[in-house]
């Protein structure tokens, strides 16, 4: 049974899982552009996304992925008990997260998004989300320690 105890660092987890978060929003704007850029006036001839948007949905979604960092922070505290610290740990972590987190949502939109197949933005989309997990992960793993003894052992 893994028991959290005392030597769980709560202040390491929120800060690692908040830049962990900052990063992924940022390859997700970074990446977003290659992806969409060679079909986003195609798409926005067809009437399939809009010139501009929905500004108050993309600071939820931004926040989302914030507090999706933060769990990720959490899981891998909780996990490198069992698992042992370090970038392995991080590595299945994101892995599996990313596998939740992204495959659902991608066979969803190749099923019901009604861009055509000829640019299937699903595939770029759940390769990229899966990437950004693994990398948020990386990042709260990096930041997080449970006492300053084990500080740059990671």
């Amino acid at each position: 049974m893994i028991r959290i105890d005392e030597k769980f660092n709560w202040a390491r987890v929120l800060i690692g899982g908040t830049i962990g978060g900052i990063g992924m929003n940022l390859v997700s704007f970074i990446s977003a552009i290659p992806q969409l850029s060679p079909n986003y006036e195609f798409l926005l001839d067809r009437k399939y996304y809009e010139e501009v948007p929905h500004i108050p949905y993309l600071i939820i979604k931004s926040l989302g992925v914030i507090i999706l960092g933060i769990l990720l922070g959490w899981l891998y505290a909780v996990a490198r008990h069992r698992l042992g610290r370090g970038a392995r740990t991080a590595l299945i972590v994101g892995v599996v997260v990313g596998f939740i987190a992204t495959v659902p949502s991608a066979l969803y939109q190749a099923t019901w998004n009604p861009v055509p197949m000829l640019s299937p933005l699903w595939i770029r989309w759940l390769i990229t989300g899966w990437i950004e997990v693994i990398i948020g992960t990386f990042i709260a793993a990096a930041a997080y320690s449970e006492d300053d003894d084990e500080e740059g052992e990671d």
